[in-house]
């Protein structure tokens, strides 16, 4: 015995009937459209400009390495200026974004926001003079430790110099000694030369090493130099945009007149849809 099976036919979408009911409701579309829009414009009108300052900076560098980790600067910047914390609204001027670009480690791109270009511009030396205060005090510490070294090379190449002169002093003495010795004296001439040959075997190793601290010292004391050790600086100029980046006014409008023409186009089908049936009910 077969099933009986009933097949109910899948009711069409009637796009003249579709057209018609926006027909219908024209003047609801149309006003609640532009009321959306009306609203849009109101707040594009009332809406503070908010505008942006960029610049890329370079942070102190001791013989081409940062003073410190780069990564360590950004975070730490991150924390004061609380920048990406979401869920918190930040005051006006504020740090909206702080990056470091691919294969450097010296380099950071900075920017800043505010109501007028001034007040983005002064936040953004700030955080400049920040980052060169925080680095200085690290170079004055480095070039303090590295002066304390060139005051002990300083003192070992004094205390060895003098060494040197006593020693010439020394073999001088032996020379002339060895000199005034007569050939019957064979044995004691045997040791001055001996002493001779020791004495001049030390002054060559002190004259070596008085020449290696002093290669230390000119080493160290160009360490400090200016050729060595580059502040903090700003590449170029800080990018200053003429037009506010906020509010998007056009967009602002044409997402406001396009989400207004939606929201209407439902709301005229659910009432057409709500109050359809009881039409029926009553007629």
């Amino acid at each position: 015995m077969q099933n009986d099976i009933t097949y109910t036919p899948m009711e069409k979408i009637d796009l003249r009937e579709l057209v018609l009911i926006l027909k219908r409701r024209q003047i609801l579309v149309m006003l609640i459209t532009l009321i959306v829009t009306i609203l849009a414009i109101v707040y594009v009108l009332i809406a503070k400009p908010v505008y942006e300052i960029r610049s890329i900076v370079e942070v102190s560098l001791i013989d081409n390495k940062p003073v410190q980790s780069i990564n360590d600067t950004k975070q730490k910047l991150d924390f004061t200026y609380e920048v990406d914390i979401k869920g918190k609204e930040v005051e006006m001027p504020l740090v909206s974004e702080i990056s470091i670009p691919k294969k450097t480690t010296s380099l950071l791109v900075i920017k800043t926001q505010g109501y007028s270009n001034e007040d983005a511009a002064g936040l953004m030396t700030k955080i400049v003079d920040e980052i060169t205060t925080q680095e200085n005090e690290k170079i004055t510490i480095y070039k303090d430790t590295v002066k304390e070294k060139l005051t002990q090379v300083e003192e070992d190449i004094s205390r060895n110099e003098k060494t040197a002169v006593e020693l010439k002093g020394k073999i001088a003495d032996y020379e002339s000694k060895f000199l005034n010795i007569s050939k019957k004296d064979a044995a004691l001439a045997g040791i001055y030369a001996i002493e001779i040959g020791k004495k001049q075997s030390e002054l060559y190793s002190m004259n070596n090493r008085i020449s290696a601290l002093r290669s230390q010292k000119n080493d160290l004391a160009l360490s400090i130099s200016d050729l060595r050790i580059q502040p903090t600086r700003v590449i170029g100029n800080f990018e200053v945009l003429d037009k506010p980046i906020k509010p998007k006014k056009a967009l602002i409008i044409v997402v406001a007149f396009v989400t207004g023409l939606m929201l209407a186009v439902f709301l005229a089908f659910f009432l057409e849809f709500v109050q359809t049936p009881k039409e029926e009910e009553n007629e």
